[in-house]
């Protein structure tokens, strides 16, 4: 892309873009309050998880990473008076921050977080649905990052290794402090999972006034995107994270919208919800301990007390 071609794509993306950003975290309540969001009349949502702005953490054939495939997905928006993208790795991304902040310097953005055991045990629960996760367990998921991490793994289509990294995603000090420093405290609104799911109205208002929007306005608060397993993961992995000489064929016969459609009502066939097992004790009580250090510098970063999240005994 030449220089030119370049800025005129910057400015395109500053007109149709979006004003605000759900960054994560992974199982966080993201999709909840994605969907929440998106009913409000002053409020446009795009798709979700197209990680424009995070191509270190996109599958190397995203589409996605294309500005005119990604703009695409404002073009339904009419007369809201914002916009606003979740993308759940943005938080985790290395670049993120400081791409969203080089497109859009008055971006407001939203950070949710849960206490890491609990956020680790349903993301890895995710992951072997999505079929990106071949560990069924999750005590041996665990054990087996650091060998992800020192060695090199062809992921194919899906998304790059360091998604596997349980303990590095749900190290949320170091990332919200990069978006406190890159934006600015006031820019940034970070909600606690714990006091989204005991008060949604309430935090649901917090983000209205946050955006600066109509905070009257009411919908209702049922539960989104709960626990589930797949049907048959083998399929679910091919569904989800299909072969070139695959891909290729179809994306050639069928345009973007209906493939995409007839691919998320596949997806759905295979979803079976389940209640999800708790973490073995054991398990729990050694991710605490190695866990505490961050999550005290996070109840600092954010001036709240965290201890709960380390000390399952007392809770």
């Amino acid at each position: 892309m030449t220089s030119d071609s370049a800025q005129a794509a910057h400015e395109e993306l500053r007109l149709r873009g979006p004003d605000f950003f759900i960054v994560g975290a992974p199982k966080c309540g993201t999709t909840a309050l994605d969907d929440y969001l998106a009913r409000h009349p002053d409020i446009f949502m795009a798709r979700k998880e197209c990680h424009f702005f995070a191509p270190d953490m996109s599958p190397p054939n995203s589409r996605y990473r294309e500005v005119e495939n990604y703009l695409a997905q404002f073009a339904a928006r009419r007369d809201q008076t914002l916009a606003g993208e979740s993308s759940v790795y943005y938080l985790y991304s290395k670049i993120a921050a400081r791409r969203i902040h080089d497109y859009r310097p008055d971006a407001r953005i939203i950070v949710m977080l849960r206490n890491p055991i609990d956020a680790v045990d349903s993301y890895h629960s995710q992951l072997v649905l999505n079929g990106e996760e071949e560990i069924v367990d999750l005590e041996q998921a665990i054990l087996a990052e650091p060998g992800r991490v020192t060695g090199s793994v062809d992921r194919g289509n899906r998304r790059p290794q360091a998604v596997l990294y349980y303990r590095a995603v749900v190290s949320y000090a170091a990332q919200v402090a990069s978006y406190f420093e890159v934006f600015g405290r006031h820019q940034v609104h970070v909600i606690l999972f714990d006091d989204f799911k005991k008060d949604t109205p309430r935090e649901y208002e917090n983000v209205l006034r946050f955006l600066e929007v109509d905070s009257s306005f009411r919908t209702s608060f049922e539960v989104i995107n709960p626990n589930a397993v797949a049907r048959h993961r083998g399929l679910m992995r091919l569904v989800r994270y299909p072969p070139n000489w695959i891909r290729g064929p179809l994306n050639a016969i069928l345009p973007h919208p209906p493939l995409a459609r007839a691919r998320a009502g596949l997806i759905g066939l295979l979803e079976k919800q389940v209640r999800r097992p708790a973490v073995p004790v054991n398990l729990r009580r050694a991710l605490e301990a190695e866990l505490r250090p961050d999550i005290e510098r996070l109840g600092a970063l954010l001036d709240r007390d965290l201890s709960h999240w380390y000390d399952s005994e007392e809770r």
